[in-house]
């Protein structure tokens, strides 16, 4: 039931399955002998948006930062991607 499995190291790796295999595939990983460490139920974007622009950046986590801060606000989901270069320049 799992649709994607991501592999970081030799120790960790992440299983991408939809909601309604979750608590097979959860059984299927701890029966092959497997500890788990997290599981949840997230969003994952079908498509992204790469931010190119330090200033646009800056604004989007902002903004993400203030909706996290509010406390009528369970959870935040945003498509974006800033790449490695930019992150460094906003630090």
């Amino acid at each position: 039931g799992a649709e994607d499995i991501v592999a970081d190291d030799e120790e960790v790796a992440e299983v991408i399955t939809s909601t309604d295999d979750l608590e097979a595939v959860r059984e299927a990983i701890v029966a092959a002998g497997f500890e788990i460490k997290e599981g949840e139920i997230t969003m994952i974007p079908q498509n992204t948006i790469d931010i190119e622009d330090a200033a646009d950046a800056a604004k989007i986590l902002k903004l993400i930062d203030a909706l996290e801060d509010n406390d009528d606000v369970k959870a935040v989901y945003a498509n974006f991607n800033i790449p490695d270069e930019i992150m460094e320049q906003l630090d």
